[in-house]
């Protein structure tokens, strides 16, 4: 009888740990808002302009494969709207004018992270994003993003998570055959909730 019950628990556990094993994949997304600001160090000859912080959502479908028991590497796909109160003011001789208004501003990013598990449910990650935002003059850009998050998962490989998150978006400038800058910012903070499976 001991013998029984030393193989189907054997045989239990060597299951358990290879369902564990398999689950080397993930394949989701999640929704993001927060709060949004723009930030510069370049000044245009005879005009200023100046962005107020508003917020933002983006849109994203993530994959991630397991490394190691603790980390796995991330990538990913983002659609990001920025919301912006947007302020012009020309200054022509010896008078200034200025209008105020709303703006937007969209960008697509491919996020790159690395994702560490600490605890039974929580993670860090940080890395870089690659940004495409061709609106108002502006082609390329790179960004760096970090964040606390925690996950569970589901027997069934259904994963829930919810992670606080900041991440700098420095815009590239390449308009009329001039080198790219990165002198224009963009700043988020906000929550991501994310929905997935792990295979």
């Amino acid at each position: 009888m001991k013998k029984h019950l030393l193989i189907i628990f054997l045989i239990s556990i060597t299951t358990i740990l290879s369902a564990q094993e398999q689950k080397k994949y993930y394949l989701g997304g999640h929704l993001s808002y927060g709060k949004s600001s723009y930030s510069s160090s370049r000044l245009e000859y005879l005009s200023e302009k100046n962005y107020k912080s508003k917020d933002y959502f983006s849109i994203a479908f993530d994959y991630a494969y397991r490394t190691s028991k603790v980390s796995e590497f991330c990538i990913g796909l983002t659609a990001t709207l920025y919301r912006l109160n947007f302020m012009s003011t020309r200054y022509m001789s010896g008078y200034s004018n200025s209008s105020n208004y709303d703006d937007s501003f969209g960008i697509f990013s491919v996020p790159i992270c690395i994702k560490y598990h600490f605890g039974k449910y929580l993670y860090a990650k940080g890395g870089i994003s690659l940004n495409y935002h061709p609106y108002k003059g502006y082609t390329w850009g790179l960004g760096g993003l970090a964040g606390l998050g925690a996950e569970y998962t589901l027997k069934s490989g259904i994963s829930l998570s919810i992670s606080p998150q900041v991440q700098l978006n420095m815009l590239g400038l390449a308009t009329n055959n001039t080198s790219s800058s990165f002198d224009e910012k963009l700043t988020q903070i906000g929550v991501n909730i994310g929905i997935g499976y792990r295979f």
